[in-house]
């Protein structure tokens, strides 16, 4: 009987290691959703600024997602990823445990977007 318990245990805790490891792979901000090949088609860039992606990620996610209050939204965090060619706009809220991110990502040089 106590062998049959250890198995069980055995594989109760190797189904919940797995589990966690693909959680973690799930919230990898890994960039393998960006396209193989980011256009480049201006001389300059036409969203050039932290200040303008911020402008227009909060258009397209008040559009998108009407039922979200994003002025109670703590934090709009910005980087530029993928060699200096894209904008990543992630809006959430840390005070909030289980808080959703939005997250967008725009190409600086052509302004289309690139996940949502």
């Amino acid at each position: 009987m106590k062998g049959v318990n250890t198995k069980i245990l055995c594989l109760i805790v190797c189904c919940w290691v797995s589990s966690c490891i693909t959680i973690s792979e799930q919230n990898d901000r890994s960039y393998s959703e960006l396209p193989a090949h980011i256009n480049q088609r201006y001389g300059s860039d036409i969203i050039d600024n932290q200040e303008m992606a911020l402008k227009f990620a909060r258009l397209v996610f008040e559009n998108k997602y009407k039922y979200v209050n994003f002025d109670s939204l703590c934090t709009f965090k910005i980087e530029s990823i993928s060699e200096d060619r894209v904008w990543e706009i992630v809006a959430s809220n840390p005070k909030i445990y289980y808080s959703r991110q939005y997250t967008m990502r725009i190409n600086k040089n052509t302004g289309e977007i690139l996940n949502l």
